[in-house]
């Protein structure tokens, strides 16, 4: 037996919102602010510098999620950044 479309529709909103709580590179948790329902000025992003050629490969990657700090990192030690889990 199928759930009801709400359900369905609540359970793929939550694993939606839980995605968003994760970096999209590492899928560990990126302390969002936003994603946690905190104003985008109380974000520790906001107080890093994100390198441009940074910025165009979070594009390509997934616009929707933040990074974590761990990954801004090692990109900012190492000019790239750690190989992509395969776990989304």
């Amino acid at each position: 037996m199928s759930k009801p479309l709400f359900y369905e529709l609540k359970d793929s909103a939550n694993n939606m919102a839980a995605a968003e709580t994760r970096c999209p590179v590492c899928q560990k948790t990126n302390e969002c602010a936003v994603a946690n329902q905190r104003e985008a000025s109380e974000c520790w992003c906001m107080s890093r510098g994100f390198p441009p050629e940074l910025k165009q490969q979070l594009e390509l990657i997934d616009p929707e999620r933040c990074l974590c700090d761990a990954c801004l990192m090692f990109f900012k030690q190492h000019g790239h950044l750690p190989e992509l889990s395969v776990n989304k």
